[in-house]
């Protein structure tokens, strides 16, 4: 039994925590009240002030007045009557597109094929492209009747769509597809050479998965290209045309340049080995070398404007490929194809198939040391630097990724409109994609080379399959 003293000490304790228990609640209900005053109430009213109002919904196309809007490169909204609806992330109902992909024959509205993105390319959700119908529109493609969109629950199942997107160099992990019907199409995209692989899963796993491609390859099913030289009209047709407009130039492109030539540079090791190149040419040359592999210069958002101060103050940009790859050239080509500077390029595409003639130095074609005694004659010859922008006014370099990702979509949309001839898979993708010497990786480096043997490449007879229907 505890004496009377232990008693005394004993009961002020209890009391003490009911004290402080009941402190603490005290200050906890204060608490919450405050956190509801100042977030669950206005939240509430923004529900109640943003709500839909009671507006009526329906599916029919010519009373609601449908129209897709294409806004921010990247947002598509539907319109109904003289008012939007909410952002694709928070669509009211999926009733409006639903229409739209059916249309309605008796009114002449077409029926839609429908493409989804199973996963978003890189930085773009959307593949540069858009949502909806309208992108294909706004792009002026041949055939408009397709709707594109991210998401997988617009339709019951991922087999009821025409075609599936998979960005193949983004792909985490293997894409996990319940079912699949025949009459729909999955489409493997990459613009990145096969040499250059982030996908958790390498192209082996995929074999009998895909049935196109689109690629930046030019035997592809769907060509996605980097960028595209259009010839205008004026061109001169015939060497001898060409030979009088490099000798009438009436412009100094030289004029206010003090610097020879620039390179911005991220990869610093390559398949390509363009940094032995690099290496031995600057020990010949007044090469500025700027990006990670070199000086500080600019920042990746801020790359335009810095492309527009090299042109000012540099004759030659280094145009140098990292993959050395049948069909691959990228934008660092087409980019400053349509500067007021040199691209002294490195790569192992068909640069006379897609550029005008004399426009561009092919850099394997010397050695470093022969190409940094040709780059000084023509530094001290304004004459002869000036004939390498002869073809200016006859020709226009694209590459915008917007208008690169509409060629290769409205190849798409017109595609699945066609009638279907012959069911296609790819039984080994990877030998399509990477077999035989698509690409040449070097063991040694060694200049110049005089010629890639990509055309005597024959793509193994098993690696796309055919059936005619």
């Amino acid at each position: 039994m505890a004496s009377r003293r232990e008693t005394k000490n004993i009961l002020p304790l209890k009391g003490y925590f009911q004290i402080r228990t009941s402190t603490a609640f005290s200050r906890w209900s204060r608490q919450s009240s405050t956190t509801v005053i100042l977030y669950a109430l206005p939240l509430v009213l923004l529900i109640v002030l943003t709500r839909d109002n009671g507006m009526q919904r329906t599916t029919d196309l010519v009373a609601q007045k449908v129209a897709e809007i294409y806004i921010d490169d990247h947002v598509i909204i539907a319109g109904v009557g003289n008012r939007s609806q909410y952002e694709y992330w928070d669509r009211p109902d999926r009733n409006v597109d639903l229409a739209l992909i059916r249309g309605d024959e008796k009114k002449g509205i077409p029926a839609l094929k429908t493409i989804l993105f199973w996963n978003g390319l890189f930085y773009y959700p959307d593949y540069a492209f858009g949502r909806g119908r309208q992108p294909f529109i706004d792009a002026k493609c041949p055939v408009t009747t397709c709707l594109a969109t991210d998401d997988p629950y617009l339709l019951d199942s991922v087999d009821q769509y025409d075609a599936v997107m998979f960005h193949w160099p983004s792909l985490c992990d293997y894409p996990y597809v319940a079912t699949r019907s025949e009459h729909q199409l999955f489409v493997m995209v990459s613009d990145e050479s096969p040499q250059w692989r982030f996908s958790g899963y390498k192209l082996p796993f995929y074999k009998d998965f895909f049935n196109l491609t689109m690629t930046y390859r030019r035997d592809s099913d769907i060509e996605w290209p980097y960028g595209q030289v259009e010839v205008l009209a004026s061109a001169p047709v015939g060497e001898e045309e060409v030979l009088v407009a490099r000798r009438n130039v009436s412009r100094n492109y030289a004029a206010g340049k003090s610097k020879l030539a620039v390179w911005f540079v991220s990869h610093c090791k390559t398949d390509s080995r363009r940094e032995f190149y690099v290496h031995v040419l600057k020990q010949h040359s007044r090469i500025d070398i700027f990006g990670k592999c070199g000086k500080p210069f600019c920042s990746f958002d801020q790359l335009n404007d810095c492309y527009q101060r090299i042109e000012i103050d540099y004759k030659f940009y280094l145009s140098f490929e990292n993959s050395l790859c049948r069909d691959y050239i990228t934008e660092k080509f087409f980019n400053l194809l349509d500067r007021n500077i040199v691209p002294i390029v490195y790569g192992a595409g068909n640069y006379e198939s897609i550029a005008p003639p004399h426009s561009y130095i092919d850099a394997l074609k010397y050695t470093p040391v022969q190409l940094a005694k040709y780059l000084d004659i023509l530094d001290k010859n304004d004459t002869l630097y000036n004939e390498y922008f002869w073809w200016k006014p006859f020709y226009k370099s694209h590459y915008d990724y917007k208008e690169m990702a509409n060629i290769a979509f409205c190849q798409l949309c017109q595609q699945l409109n066609q009638p279907r001839t012959h069911l296609q898979w790819y039984h080994d993708i990877d030998a399509w994609y990477d077999g035989g010497n698509h690409c040449h990786k070097p063991n040694r480096f060694k200049v110049p080379i005089k010629q890639f043997d990509f055309d005597n490449y024959t793509i193994p007879a098993d690696a796309v399959i055919k059936i005619p229907l």
